[in-house]
């Protein structure tokens, strides 16, 4: 079976696992997708808490807080930072720190 072949799915379950890495996801009649609890753990997100989404060229990308932040991180470890312009470095920064409060502002809070 190759990518291109559609798959075989079960009309009983909400959601299938397809072929690695793919799930079928079902959307019910109020727009609603059912995640299943197998990606949780990777999306690095509990059940009831947020996600940032976009939609990129027609796909649907969503990625948890704490994921954001990590991937924020990783991101300006990796920077090459001594052959970069300044107003590059700058926008890169910005855009970073937006991301990151961004991220930071879906965590709960807790008062002591």
């Amino acid at each position: 079976m190759s990518i291109f072949d559609p798959p075989r799915i079960s009309s009983s379950s909400e959601f299938e696992r397809v072929d690695m890495p793919f799930f079928k996801l079902a959307v019910d009649e109020e727009g609603r997708v059912t995640i299943p609890a197998d990606l949780l753990s990777p999306l690095l997100v509990e059940p009831g808490r947020p996600l940032i989404a976009e939609v990129v060229d027609g796909e649907l990308r969503m990625i948890s807080p704490k994921a954001a932040i990590r991937k924020v991180r990783r991101l300006v470890s990796e920077q090459d930072w001594g052959t970069v312009f300044a107003s590059d470095e700058l926008i890169f920064e910005r855009r970073a720190e937006a991301l990151r409060e961004y991220a930071e502002s879906m965590l709960p809070t807790y008062e002591w």
